[in-house]
């Protein structure tokens, strides 16, 4: 009777729509407790709730794409979704919580897609999807409403791809200017996304060999593409961000938020809503390292290049806010900027040649979906209200100034003053010289 009920489960995960339709429900079910939450006291503060009068406005929508966001930063389609939020559910944390976890739909499907693409069995794909769905470094992207910034980054760079492949496997003109057209709005939701031209080359460099005279075309419209949006942004964008470190010490802290990173992304037990390199342990990163190259070694890859594009979406998709947040003088590593590489981890895994047997491996599957399910719903409580954030983010990383000014003025607004007072204290003597009001 076992071995009936494992093979009828095994003939379900083969049909492509029944596993996609699976692997859509569960996210779906595993956030619907986070519709519920409230704003964050980050963010959002200036990004949605200080800012109504301009997301009110249906002329805002275009003024997005010729004013800054945050002085530094363009990201027309970050802003341009909290308008369409704001004109469906008002000031109601709910929509943008909604839209949040919709994104995170999105980009699963298409990165099944991508999986199917690579050569992957449908089970295989089914797999390593479920557990990049359900892993709980996630949370940042999809339980806190400002990380949603790297879930539409990560959902133009898939349909990218997906596109992009299909353009090898055809050769039509249509999918290359559907996958431009991808990267393009990339470049608008995201910095990061000016890296994406050495992975889109990478994975043409991976794709059949008849193709390959078409990728100096994709690669120079890409280029071109990029100059554009540096040209825009340079003319919109006027002030940069400060460097408050030297090229050494940005060097030093870029490597070890990598290794901090890597640990995180096989066992997420030192995760935070606000992590910066000092309060993040490396030997977790540096185990993982060891771990992953005994795996590459004992037991090889199914396809070697795309095991090699799967190494460089990891890499290359941290590498730029790794390095800039590494100069900032909080240090911070936010969780939410994971989200494109552990699409690359869960590739990377898919494309792994596991000698072991099935039942090993349903074994292996189901311990770490419990354990990432588990925690997932564990620690989306941190994400659930103001006061829940502040408690965890002061308890993680107690030498950040800007949260020790949030909790003072979260009793301040209570009228519990005393409190107020002890913690404008504690931010005044972390940081004396750059206070936050």
């Amino acid at each position: 009777m076992e071995n009936s009920r494992s093979t009828g489960i095994l003939k379900f995960l083969e049909n492509e729509r029944m596993a996609l339709a699976v692997l859509l429900v569960m996210p779906v079910l595993l956030y619907l407790r986070a519709l519920g939450f409230d704003f964050s006291p980050m963010d959002e503060q200036w990004l949605i709730l200080k800012n109504e009068a301009f997301l009110s406005e249906w002329k805002s929508l275009a003024e997005v794409f010729t004013e800054p966001t945050n002085e530094i930063y363009y990201r027309p389609f970050l802003f341009g979704s909290y308008i369409v939020d704001y004109h469906i559910g008002g000031m109601n944390a709910w929509m943008y919580h909604l839209t949040n976890v919709l994104l995170h739909v999105f980009n699963i499907a298409f990165m099944f897609k991508i999986a199917l693409q690579s050569k992957m069995s449908v089970r295989s794909a089914f797999t390593v999807m479920l557990l990049f769905a359900l892993h709980p470094v996630l949370l940042g992207s999809v339980a806190w409403i400002p990380g949603r910034a790297d879930v539409i980054l990560s959902l133009f760079f898939v349909i990218g791809l997906y596109f992009q492949n299909l353009f090898f496997m055809s050769g039509k003109w249509l999918f290359l200017l559907l996958h431009l057209l991808a990267f393009a709005c990339s470049l608008l939701s995201k910095e990061t996304a000016v890296i994406f031209p050495v992975i889109y080359l990478i994975n043409g460099w991976s794709r059949e060999q008849e193709w390959r005279s078409l990728l100096l075309k994709n690669c120079l419209a890409l280029v071109v593409i990029t100059i554009v949006w540096y040209w825009i942004r340079r003319t919109i964008v006027t002030k940069e961000a400060i460097m408050e470190a030297s090229f050494m010490d940005q060097f030093l802290n870029s490597c070890k938020a990598m290794v901090g990173y890597a640990g995180k992304m096989i066992v997420p037990f030192q995760q935070s809503v606000l992590p910066s390199i000092d309060n993040t342990c490396l030997i977790p990163g540096l185990v993982t390292l060891v771990l992953l190259a005994a795996i590459y070694v004992k037991y090889g890859t199914l396809h070697r290049k795309y095991f090699v594009f799967s190494v460089s979406v990891v890499c290359m998709a941290l590498v730029l806010p790794v390095w800039f947040s590494s100069a900032s003088v909080l240090r911070e590593q936010y969780e939410n900027r994971m989200y494109v590489s552990m699409f690359g981890l869960a590739m990377i895994i898919g494309q792994i040649d596991w000698k072991i047997s099935d039942k090993v491996m349903k074994q292996l599957v189901i311990l770490f979906m419990s354990i990432y399910g588990v925690l997932s719903l564990i620690r989306m409580n941190d994400y659930k209200d103001q006061m829940s954030y502040l408690v965890k983010a002061a308890k993680d990383n107690p030498k950040n100034y800007i949260i020790q000014f949030r909790l003072a003025d979260y009793y301040f607004l209570k009228k519990e003053n005393a409190k107020a007072i002890d913690y404008y204290t504690n931010a005044i003597a972390i940081q004396p010289s750059k206070p936050v009001f």
